[in-house]
């Protein structure tokens, strides 16, 4: 009996425990917002805390709070609500909104996630009825600019507090110190707006805290992190810390160090400018440490390779460090990423070998060395790193081939040898490295084909191979990669069609530039079939030819095209209308023949970049382009015909550049204009607009406007005295207008400006003589074809930065500045061939400076060679007197025409230091005298003209002066002789000068005087170093006499024996 009611109690023990267990089971399986519910629901007070908090939260566009409702519901089933399983009270509060991202491969911010999904309001006081709260995160929610409560020091029970990325602004509540049981405070990326304020002793008081984030919370007021550290020195459980981007600009020194279990410590991104802290050796526990882009100055202790705790260490971006490396970090044992970007480490890599000897090569996984100044050969010690996974060697100048051994790196992910010096072939080894998932090979010297191998690595998620001299085609076995999502090719010399099999198999390519190349063939609709995952689509300077049917839907949604000099027209590629994601659209050159119509642009709301410019598009596109929020326009170069929208301002105000230029463009320019706050760049030129340039700009409008060509038009009155509200221009073209009146004095406020064309008008009065000191960064002035009087000013050549100076076609009078000389710019010689941009910071924009110069007899638009030229031409004018002799220091100098004027004297003796002259014209003047030789060793110069002045003399012969038969170069000097005239010099010598014949026969007089005194002279020393040599020395004396003697007796007997020798042969005959 006793036994079957011990059975009877077991048997029951046993179904309550498996009753229990069902129970505990449905809980798991209800989910982790019930994990801490009770059968009896929440806490009606905690309830309505619950719904007060969600009346402080109004913005849910998720409709994450649907169900938080006042219908009695359980508020522990609640999203985001856990509650303890006995008690019932709220105990996690988790209402963070999905993270903002970076995508890597299409480098755009996504805020669409973050706005749609993040809640937005204010952190209510009715969290204070939720007594044991233990876990709060309101993490990547949108809290308006508010400061954090200071009730929040008040929920006791916190162990768990994120409010990171939540908008928040204003000082941190010291009450936060209240909570002494939080283990977690994580108060990081609100945009810097949260600051510690001068006292942080109160995080001394959170005595359980052991992570600890505050990464971009401002900390550069006096003491604030000085006190923070100190602060956090008194807390040993710490084990966590980032104070990264907190603007922290020095470290105290600590004596003891409390910090016994830290493992985590990120200095990173502030403004350290202290030695390095020596105390940071002495955290035997640290496992990771991050102190990179910061001034730490002098050198690296010894003891930080001592720490042989430490798994990842990263001090990139300390440029002011020595760089040196220690001979042996033979203590990092468990060193797994080490990470040195940018620390000014020189010298040959395979100089490094000592450094990274030991055990560091058994634990080392990731090697950051890019961004140094490394030279050399590819280290072979990298082969005895075997578990290398990532390796970062780029932009450093390495050369010589890739070597074959990184193929036996078999755990090898990574490899970033990109912009070095690397040539040869890729080695056929890399085709074995199964585990790599980046290859980056750009920006080297790489020849060859893109090698079929590479489609064997099937783990590849990015190649890049742009930026080399490979040629080729490009191979179908890439089509082989299926994890591939970036393929940049562009900047080689591929060739060939691009195969459709290739692409057509690339599922997860989202990334693909072939741009640069000399590809060729059709593309259709087949070769972009299975790319639904493409964002960004590059095949610009290619001539390709795209057919692809009206019809066709694209499978992809692309942000960025760039198809520019592709054949994509006749008509406007209609695939393209249903890419509504587009951002950046360019078809600049792509030889689009079409009337866009309206309704094209109907599903487009907003664009950063639209290029149609080069094109031949007709109608009105301003008109159903104005209704779209658009930054950057650019249609220049096609015909369209019509006025600018003159509402034009209100319509777009987001245009931050408008290029409209070489069309067809009529009417007035828009006032609404000015009303553009944001423009940076503003072209209307080579149309025609007519009337007067609107005088509408205000001193609060066009704070950005550096860019403003109006030239080539119609246009009539004066320059608008408001025109100098626009502080910051830096290009002002106006030229070939109709534009009269004088400079206004307004434009005194553009100090930054660096072009200044106002030429082919008809502006008067003086050149301003405060033109340089308000304009001292001008590299091109030009004025010509005005109607400026007066003297040149004196200063002028105060102007440091001036290449460009062309006063041509006025009525200057007096003489050239000697102060003409001291252009700096011109005195050295100008080897950087690159055209000048005005690059848009916040887009992908730029936009190229074209200018006329007058060289070399004919008009010259420049724009890659901008940056080269350099030129004076003061033609035309009435100035006198000479050329100053200053202007031979003007060594870069390339063009110099002072033609037409009432210049005389002579050319310059050192004219010849001019080596960079390419084109001297002096025609049209008074100068006299002869043309120098010393000309001859002016090799640059191509271009001469001397017509109509008063030069004599012999003309130059040899070098670049054979090149110069055209007569009319000469014409027009009657007393010139010599080629390529027909006018012979006088006895093959010089002419006579026939300006000065008194001083040619006085000269001749001169020399024929010379010519006795020295024959005299002659006589006189020959005769006394002969004989007075024998009359003074008597043994020379008889030697010299016995050998005449001798030579007598020889002559005696060569005249007896010849005469012999012809009785002989007379008596034979």
């Amino acid at each position: 009996m006793a036994t079957n009611t011990h059975h009877h109690i077991l048997l029951s023990a046993f179904h309550c425990l498996l009753l229990l267990g069902l129970v505990c089971l449905c809980n798991v399986v209800g989910g982790s917002n019930s994990t801490w519910s009770r059968p009896g629901g929440c806490i009606d007070s905690e309830r309505e805390a619950l719904l007060q908090f969600k009346r402080g939260l109004p913005h849910d566009p998720a409709n994450r709070l649907s169900s938080w409702t006042a219908d009695g519901s359980d508020c522990c089933g609640w999203n985001g609500v856990s509650c303890d399983s006995t008690s019932g009270h709220v105990v996690k509060l988790d209402l963070n909104s999905p993270e903002t991202f970076w995508d890597e491969i299409s480098r755009i911010q996504s805020y669409e996630t973050y706005h749609n999904r993040s809640l937005r309001g204010v952190i209510g006081p009715s969290l204070l009825g939720l007594k044991y709260l233990a876990y709060l995160d309101l993490s990547n929610n949108d809290f308006e600019d508010k400061p954090i409560p200071e009730f929040m020091g008040s929920l006791s029970n916190l162990e768990y507090l994120n409010l990171s990325g939540a908008n928040l602004h204003g000082r941190i509540p010291h009450h936060l110190g209240n909570l002494s049981r939080l283990q977690t405070l994580d108060l990081s990326n609100n945009d810097g707006d949260l600051l510690m304020g001068d006292d942080a002793r109160w995080v001394s008081h959170l005595s359980s805290l052991q992570h600890l984030n505050l990464n971009l919370v401002d900390l550069s007021s006096d003491g604030s992190s000085c006190k923070l550290l100190l602060a956090l020195n008194m807390l040993p459980s710490l084990s966590w810390v980032n104070l990264g981007s907190c603007g922290i600009k020095s470290i105290p020194s600590f004596p003891l160090v409390n910090l016994t279990s830290l493992s985590f410590l990120d200095l990173s991104k502030n403004e350290i400018q202290s030695p390095f802290p020596e105390w940071l050796t002495n955290i035997t526990s640290l496992e990771h440490l991050d102190l990179s882009w910061n001034n730490f100055q002098g050198g690296i202790p010894s003891a930080l390779w001592s720490m042989s705790s430490l798994t990842e260490l990263i001090i990139s971006g300390n440029g002011r460090l020595d760089g040196k490396l220690p001979g042996n970090q033979s203590s990092l044992c468990k060193l797994q990423m080490l990470e040195m970007i940018r620390m000014n480490i020189s010298g040959d890599i395979n100089k490094l070998e000592g450094s990274f000897s030991g055990c560091i090569r058994s634990s080392l996984q990731s090697l950051h060395l890019r961004d140094n100044q490394l030279s050399g050969s590819f280290p072979g010690w990298l082969m005895e790193m075997k578990q290398l996974k990532h390796l970062f060697l780029s932009s450093n100048s390495l050369q010589g081939p890739i070597p074959a051994f990184l193929g036996r790196l078999s755990f090898l992910e990574t490899l970033d040898l990109s912009g070095n010096n690397l040539n040869g072939r890729i080695p056929h080894s890399l085709g074995d490295v199964s585990r790599l998932t980046i290859l980056d090979l750009r920006s080297n010297h790489l020849q060859g084909v893109i090698p079929e191998f590479l489609g064997n690595v099937s783990s590849l998620r990015r190649l890049s191979l742009g930026e080399n001299i490979l040629s080729g085609g490009i191979p179908k076995s890439l089509g082989r990669l299926p994890s591939l999502e970036s393929l940049y090719l562009g900047y080689n010399n591929l060739s060939g069609p691009i195969p459709a099999e290739c692409l057509s198999n690339l599922s997860s390519l989202r990334y693909l530039d072939v741009s640069y190349n000399h590809l060729g063939g059709m593309v259709s609709a087949a070769h972009f079939s299975n790319l639904k995952s493409l964002q960004i689509l590059s095949m610009a300077n290619n001539p390709i030819i795209f057919n692809i049917s009206t019809d066709w839907v694209p499978p992809f949604r692309l942000w960025y095209v760039d198809l520019s000099l592709c054949k994509v027209g006749p008509p406007f590629p209609t695939w393209l209308r249903l890419q509504q994601h587009v951002r950046i659209l360019r078809l600049s050159n792509s030889g689009i023949l079409d009337a866009i119509p309206d309704s094209y642009w109907s599903s487009t709301s907003s664009i950063d970049v639209l290029d149609l410019s080069n094109n031949q598009i007709t109608g009105r596109l301003l008109d159903s382009l104005k209704h779209i929020v658009i930054r950057n326009l650019d249609i220049h170069s096609n015909r369209l015909e019509g006025a600018i929208p003159e509402d034009v301002g209100e319509a777009m105000p987001s245009l931050q550049m408008l290029i409209v230029s070489n069309n067809k463009l009529n009417g007035s320019i828009p006032r609404s204009l000015c009303q553009l706050q944001i423009l940076d760049f503003l072209d209307l030129s080579q149309n025609n607009f007519s009337g007067d340039i609107p005088d509408c700009w205000k001193p609060s409008s066009y704070p950005k406007l550096e860019v403003l060509h109006l030239s080539h038009n119609s246009l009539v009155g004066v320059i608008p005295h408001s025109m100098g509200y626009l502080s910051s221009l830096q290009s002002l073209r106006l030229n070939g207008n109709s534009l009269s009146g004088e400079l206004p004095q307004s434009l005194r406020n553009c100090s930054g400006m660096s072009i200044l064309d106002l030429g082919e008008n008809k502006i008067s009065g003086n050149i301003p003589i405060w033109l340089p000191e308000s304009m001292p960064y001008l590299k091109v002035l030009r004025l010509r074809s005005n109607n400026f009087k007066g003297d040149i000013p004196l200063n002028l050549s105060s102007l440091a930065y001036l290449q460009v100076i062309d006063l041509a076609n006025n009525g200057l009078v007096g003489n050239i500045p000697h102060g003409f000389g001291n252009f700096s710019a011109m005195k050295f010689i100008h080897n950087i061939n690159e055209t000048i941009y005005w690059k848009n910071g916040s887009s992908a924009s730029y936009y190229k400076e074209v200018i006329d110069v007058v060289m070399k007899g004919q008009m010259l638009q420049y724009e890659r060679l901008l940056s080269l030229v350099v030129s004076i031409d003061l033609s035309n004018n009435r100035l006198s007197g000479g050329i100053p002799q200053d202007l031979a220091d003007l060594v870069g100098l390339q063009n110099l025409n002072v033609s037409g004027n009432r210049l005389s004297g002579h050319i310059m003796k050192n004219i010849n230091e001019l080596h960079c002259l390419e084109s001297l014209d002096l025609s049209r003047n008074n100068f006299a005298g002869e043309i120098p030789t010393v000309m001859l060793s002016m090799t640059s110069l191509s271009h001469l003209n001397l017509s109509f002045n008063n030069f004599s003399g012999r003309i130059p012969q040899g070098n670049q002066f054979n090149t110069f038969l055209d007569l009319s170069i000469y014409k027009g000097n009657p007393y010139l002789c010599g080629s390529p005239l027909d006018v012979p010099c006088e006895d093959g010598d010089k002419q006579e000068d026939h300006n000065n014949p008194d001083e040619l026969e006085e000269h001749k007089n001169g020399n024929a005087m010379w010519i006795y005194v020295f024959t005299v002279l002659g006589f006189i020393l020959g005769y006394w170093a002969v004989c007075g040599t024998l009359i003074m020395h008597n043994r020379w004396r008889t030697m010299f006499f016995i050998f005449i003697d001798g030579k007598f007796d020889q002559l005696y007997m060569f005249l007896i024996l010849l005469m012999r020798r012809f009785k002989r042969l007379g008596k034979a005959i």
